[in-house]
């Protein structure tokens, strides 16, 4: 089975520590199992290598207890000194793992409490910690692995072994036959990552040259729908598709702005243009479907408090350079048609299409971009999952920089985070995402369908909104006869 993807040339990665973008999260999940998986539902997480964990009674230590059947692809047994040492490698600043964490887990005191038990404890409470290491990302190592083996041979305990990869190339793998799970299906499972473009990857799958096209473009999608060449998948998601404002640089440093540039947008009319229908509008918060998401607020289209913002602001008649790029579906499509909208405000949006190669590497990547353009395809299965990996001030994706002027700072989150008891959690959660809602660095336009493309032939994959083909799960994928 050949799944084609859009490639990231030579930043792609095998090491599921380092990695950043769907192309790496796609390969990394075939090579390496994570504690918990975001279920299906999104608002919940279903156990894989955690066969179970205890919190202390007031949730700031938790011991997690190891399934008992898990083999590395060396053959060696999966223990207590693997989680330890992937630990270890989540503490290290330069994981994106570690953001997502830091705040929380006390590296220092992580301790083994028997062959498959490691007690980790945390630095505030945590009700839902199971969550936090549920995403991508967090992928277990083995105890020894370096970033230098991790990147050119890496040993997982995933439905697949490594046989090879050219970054921006190709990867080969072939099935795990002692996976914990069940061997997969298939024999041998093909990442061509040389696709630059959309268009070509779904002609590739039409021609049969690829049997997998995970998230298709919508109007392509669309346009196949009754294709007797292709079978289209989709699941309501939470899939966030967003425009990024840097709050600590102009004009986007000052609140007026921020909030114009959110009553500019139009949202059905960028579902129905950018997503060709596939979506619902979204309300600038991250985290929809999670639990205590503050889906009582929204936001419409409102040109003309735009245009008085803008004026209080000192910025009529504005221009901005937003960057965009092909690194998903929808994405070139809203920034155009965005700036459409703008114009009905007196502001001047140019775009900038950059290949997914350089947003996300050029010049310090997608995380320097003053006015930026991406989508969030985590479905995170809580509202600390969510924050903690895009909206503190030292979070792994804090593309926006929340968090890094007065009157921004990360206390109430960690108040939030931190509050067991239900009622008063959702009191703190719902003062958080008001803040966000009034104030933060995201236009969340829309939450759109995760579509995928794939082959008549093509059995075993389903789509969920976890995440495109329920979080790249390729772990029961076949072909009928």
């Amino acid at each position: 089975m050949t799944v084609g993807m859009l490639g990231n040339g030579s930043s792609e990665t095998l090491n599921p520590v380092l990695t950043l973008t769907s192309v790496d999260f796609m390969r990394t999940t075939a090579l390496f199992d994570l504690l918990w998986a975001t279920g299906p539902d999104v608002a919940s997480v279903v156990p894989k290598l955690a066969a179970s964990a205890d919190p202390s009674p007031d949730a700031k230590k938790w011991t997690i207890h190891l399934r008992e059947d898990v083999l590395w692809h060396d053959g060696s047994p999966l223990t207590a000194d693997d989680l330890v040492w992937t630990l270890k490698a989540w503490g290290d600043p330069r994981s994106t793992a570690n953001g997502s964490v830091a705040p929380v887990i006390d590296f220092s005191g992580v301790r083994k409490r028997g062959p498959l038990s490691v007690e980790v404890p945390l630095k505030l409470s945590v009700g839902e910690f199971p969550t936090l290491v549920s995403v991508f990302g967090f992928g277990i190592i083995k105890n020894g692995s370096t970033p230098a083996q991790l990147a050119t041979r890496p040993i997982g305990t995933g439905p697949y072994k490594f046989k090879s990869f050219t970054a921006g190339r190709q990867s080969v793998f072939v099935a795990n036959d002692d996976y914990w799970d069940g061997r997969p299906p298939i024999d041998t499972l093909i990442v061509d990552s040389t696709f630059t473009d959309d268009t070509a990857r779904v002609n590739a799958l039409l021609a049969g040259n690829v049997q997998v096209a995970p998230r298709t473009p919508y109007l392509l999608a669309r346009q196949n729908a009754s294709s007797s060449q292709a079978r289209v998948m989709k699941a309501t998601a939470p899939n966030a598709y967003m425009f990024s404002l840097r709050v600590d640089q102009p004009p986007f440093d000052d609140v007026r702005v921020r909030k114009a540039i959110k009553l500019i947008a139009d949202r059905p009319a960028l579902i129905d243009g950018a997503l060709a229908g596939y979506g619902v509008p979204g309300n600038d918060l991250l985290g929809q479907d999670a639990k205590y998401f503050a889906s009582d607020l929204s936001r419409e289209q409102d040109i003309e408090q735009a245009r008085s913002l803008l004026k209080a602001a000192g910025r009529e008649g504005m221009s901005v350079t937003l960057q965009t790029s092909n690194a998903a579906a929808g994405l070139l499509e809203a920034g155009t048609l965005f700036a459409q909208q703008a114009k009905a405000a007196g502001v001047n949006v140019k775009v900038q299409k950059l290949e997914s190669s350089v947003y996300y590497t050029d010049a310090g990547g997608w995380m320097t971009r003053t006015f930026g353009e991406n989508l969030n395809g985590m479905a995170y299965p809580s509202l600390t999952s969510a924050y903690l990996s895009q909206l503190w001030t030292d979070a792994p994706y804090n593309d926006g920089h929340w968090g890094s002027r007065p009157g921004q700072g990360d206390r109430p989150l960690f108040d939030a985070i931190g509050a067991l008891e239900e009622a008063r959690a959702q009191e703190l959660w719902n003062e958080v995402q008001q803040k966000q809602f009034e104030e933060g660095p995201y236009l969340i336009w829309g939450n759109a369908d995760f579509v995928d493309m794939v082959a008549p032939d093509v059995t075993g994959l389903r789509p969920s909104a976890a995440g495109p083909l329920n979080n790249y799960d390729f772990s029961k994928a076949g072909l009928s006869a």
